[in-house]
C-alpha cells in the first residue's frame, strides 16, 4: 500500500492516489485549492496528502482488526423494495441476500420459518426509516453512519412500541450487519461502535398503544382456522381480555339481551377465580353478525368438548392455555395474513380504538366497558387517542353492527 502522487505537464500537483491494493482498490484525493505543490515538492502538510494518510491509516486499521477491507461504495443496498426471487442467486440487496442465506439453512427450516417472517418484517420497515441521505433501504450497508442508527433508526424503532418489541426488532437490525460483515459484504468499522448506541430508557418511553386497522384485523379473522376465527371475531368485539375468554361458559352468555357477562378470568398461576377487581365484572352488548356465529358453534361444538361449558376450550374440553392461542392460532394467521405482528391484546385494544374513534364514547363509558378500576387507567392507556375528539354517548349494539358490516 502506497500513496502515488500524480502531476500535471506543468509539474504541479495534480492529485493523490491512496492505493491499497491487493486489499482494497484505490481513492482518488484531488489537490486542495489553491495548492502550489510541485513535483519534488510536495509538502508534508498539504491537505491532499493528509487525507491520502488518513485513508491509508483507516485500511490499515480495518485490516489490522478484521484481516480484510471492503469498499464501502461496492457494498450492497440495505433494501431493494422489489420482490425477488430467492430460488435464484441474488446480489439486490442485503435483506434479500439475508433472506436466502437463512433459506438455504439445511435442518432447521421448519424452526426458522416463523421467525423468519418476523424478521423480515423488522427489516424492511428499518428499509422504510427516512434520514438526510434518504431511505435507509437506498443506502449502501458500508456508508450507513452511527449517526443514522442513532438519530434515524431508532426513534422510529422505539416509536408507538412496547421496549420489549423495539428492542426484538433492533436486535434484527444488528444481527442482519453483523451477518454482512462475517460474509464481508459490510467493511467492520460501523459494527465497532454499535455498542454505543444509546437506546431509550423506559422512562423516555411513553408506553403508545397503535392502533391496528379494521383491515387488518379482518386479514387475520379472514385467514385464521374456523375455531380461531371466531375466537378472534369475539375478542376483536367485545374486548374481552385473553385471561377472561378462556374461561368464558356459555352459561354467561343470553342471547336475548344480546349480552356476554365477564363473571371470571383465569390469574397468572392458573386458578380460575373472579376478576381480580370489581369492575372486571361487566357485562358486553353483542352484535348481531356475531351472536349468529356463536348460535352456530354452540350447535357443532364436538361432545367431547362440552364437559366444561366452556365455549373455547381444548379438543377434550378442559381450559385453554393462552400460550398455545398465539402459537397455534394468532401468529400462522399474522403470517399468512401478511401484516404487522400483535398479540392476543391486540384485540382488545382494537376493540377500544373503536370506542373512542368510532362511537366516539366518553371517557367513563370506555373504562365501565374495558373493565378499568379507574379512569386514570384508561387515560394512561389510550388517552392519546382522546384528543381531538368530540365525545357523546350511542346505541353501542347498533353501532357496533354498523362499524363491522362496513369493514
Amino acid at each position: 500500500m502506497k500513496i502515488r502522487e500524480i502531476f500535471d505537464d506543468q509539474n504541479r500537483l495534480l492529485r493523490l492516489t491512496a492505493d491499497t491494493r491487493p486489499h482494497g482498490g484505490q481513492k482518488s484525493i484531488p489537490r486542495c485549492d489553491g495548492c502550489r505543490c510541485a513535483k519534488g515538492k510536495v509538502k508534508q502538510n498539504c491537505a491532499a496528502r493528509k487525507a491520502a494518510q488518513d485513508h491509508m491509516a483507516d485500511v490499515g486499521e480495518t485490516i489490522r482488526k478484521s484481516e480484510t477491507y471492503i469498499n464501502p461504495k461496492t457494498s450492497p443496498r440495505f433494501y431493494c423494495f422489489n420482490d425477488v426471487d430467492l430460488s435464484q442467486p441474488v446480489s439486490c440487496c442485503l435483506v434479500h441476500q439475508y433472506e436466502q442465506y437463512q433459506n438455504k439453512m439445511v435442518g432447521i427450516k421448519d424452526l426458522l420459518q416463523a421467525s423468519m417472517y418476523e424478521k423480515i418484517l423488522a427489516l424492511k420497515q428499518v428499509a422504510e426509516v427516512q434520514t438526510p441521505s434518504g431511505q435507509i433501504g437506498n443506502i449502501r450497508v458500508g456508508e450507513i453512519t452511527v449517526a443514522q442508527i442513532q438519530n434515524d433508526i431508532v426513534p422510529s424503532i422505539w416509536f408507538g412500541r412496547a421496549k420489549v418489541t423495539a428492542q426484538k426488532k433492533f436486535t434484527f437490525f444488528v444481527s442482519v450487519l453483523k451477518w454482512a460483515m462475517l460474509s464481508e459484504l459490510m467493511p467492520s468499522k460501523l459494527l465497532l461502535k454499535l455498542d454505543d448506541i444509546q437506546k431509550p430508557k423506559k422512562t423516555d418511553v411513553q408506553k403508545r398503544h397503535v392502533r391496528i386497522s379494521v383491515t387488518a384485523i379482518e386479514k387475520v379473522i379472514d385467514a385464521a382456522t374456523p375455531f380461531y376465527s371466531l375466537l378472534f371475531k369475539f375478542q376483536s368485539r367485545t374486548g374481552a381480555r385473553p385471561n377472561e375468554t378462556t374461561v368464558l361458559q356459555w352459561s354467561d352468555f343470553d342471547f336475548d339481551a344480546k349480552r356476554v357477562y365477564i363473571k371470571r378470568a383465569m390469574n397468572a398461576d392458573g386458578a380460575i377465580s373472579t376478576p381480580k377487581t370489581e369492575q372486571g365484572i361487566r357485562a358486553i352488548e353483542l352484535e348481531d353478525e356475531l351472536i349468529q356465529e356463536l348460535k352456530a358453534w354452540r350447535l357443532k361444538q364436538p361432545l367431547e368438548q362440552r364437559g366444561n361449558n366452556l365455549v373455547f376450550p381444548t379438543r377434550v374440553g378442559t381450559v385453554q392455555l393462552i400460550n398455545n392461542w398465539s402459537k397455534r392460532g394468532l401468529a400462522p394467521a399474522i403470517k399468512r395474513a401478511g401484516v404487522e405482528r400483535f398479540t392476543l391484546y391486540g384485540f382488545r385494544h382494537f376493540y377500544a380504538s373503536v370506542l373512542l374513534y368510532d362511537l366516539n364514547l366518553t371517557d367513563r363509558k370506555v373504562m365501565r366497558m374495558m373493565g378499568h378500576t379507574e379512569i386514570a387507567t384508561t387515560i394512561r392507556n389510550y388517552g392519546h387517542w382522546f384528543e381531538d375528539r368530540t365525545d357523546r354517548d350511542n346505541d353501542v349494539r347498533q353501532q357496533l353492527t354498523k362499524v363491522f358490516k362496513s369493514a
